[in-house]
């Protein structure tokens, strides 16, 4: 047999393998496809008999499962970073991880569990070129960080504007850690809120669970409680960050559950529920 019919039946054999493999393919995310739609019909009707209408659209995108995260904090650094807003400030260690760093009318508060308070005095205030959201990139810049990854608005301000932020990781929010950052006609007047600096490690294994999970304890959590949820309408993956030691945050995944009783939080992988007092708060949300 000559070498060009011995070519011919190869390709011949390997489109017959390549077929092969995407019909399997295609049988494969079939059978995918059928078993997410009964689990999503399944976890709608089981919600339904404990009272709970739920939005079917919630179930229609599958997040990849995250993990819980850990990040040693370094206050020398972020104590650098806020230095550089008040050029040469002086530094007051309060205890506990709270740091305050003074310099005339200006003055940055930094607590222990990553929260920030930052105040410029009029003729310290801090010059930007850009304005809206480059003028806050423009500042981390300044400070020494990228948070170009994070959810970033704005909003006017009747002398100027502010830019709202949410930390984010891979696109998913840590639902609180959130700052705002307040610009006037001279730059940057405050900041304020909460961000996590430091590179984040994976510090256990266990996968997050999935919505219907989340959405079954969060019920179930609400009736032990005696307040029973009627209507959830939304639900979405995320993050929520607790002080776990001195110098340690725990970045650990949670799910935002929208319902009639108001927004909540459920721990993605031990499924209790999250207390918004259990949340650190930033001054503006006190406010």
């Amino acid at each position: 047999m000559d070498s060009s019919k011995v070519k011919n039946i190869l390709i011949v054999f390997l489109l017959v393998i390549n077929l092969l493999i995407g019909m399997v393919y295609a049988s494969r995310r079939m059978e995918d496809n059928r078993f997410e739609r009964e689990m999503r019909n399944n976890a709608i009707s089981g919600l339904e008999k404990m009272g709970v209408q739920v939005s079917p659209d919630i179930f229609e995108v599958v997040p990849s499962p995250i993990y819980m995260l850990e990040v040693e904090r370094d206050p020398d650094v972020e104590a650098g970073a806020f230095s550089t807003l008040l050029g040469s400030p002086l530094r007051e260690e309060l205890g506990g991880g709270n740091l305050m760093l003074t310099s005339g009318e200006s003055y940055a508060r930094l607590s222990g569990d990553g929260l920030f308070d930052v105040s410029l005095g009029n003729g310290d205030r801090v010059p930007v070129k850009g304005t809206g959201i480059d003028a806050a990139l423009e500042v981390f810049e300044i400070m020494g960080f990228d948070v170009s990854g994070d959810y970033l608005s704005v909003s006017e301000l009747p002398d100027g504007f502010a830019v709202d932020g949410i930390q984010q990781i891979d696109g998913l929010k840590i639902f609180n850690r959130t700052y705002e950052l307040v610009f006037d006609s001279q730059g940057l007047a405050a900041i304020r809120g909460g961000r996590i600096f430091g590179a984040q490690l994976v510090c256990d294994a266990t996968p997050s669970v999935s919505a219907a999970s989340a959405l079954f304890a969060f019920a179930s959590n609400m009736i032990k409680n005696g307040t029973p949820c009627r209507e959830i309408t939304g639900a979405t993956l995320g993050y929520y960050a607790e002080s776990t030691a001195p110098g340690f945050t725990g970045i650990n995944p949670a799910w935002e559950i929208v319902s009639d009783l108001g927004v909540y939080y459920i721990d993605a992988i031990s499924l209790t529920l999250i207390n918004r007092h259990d949340l650190p708060r930033t001054d503006s949300e006190t406010g």
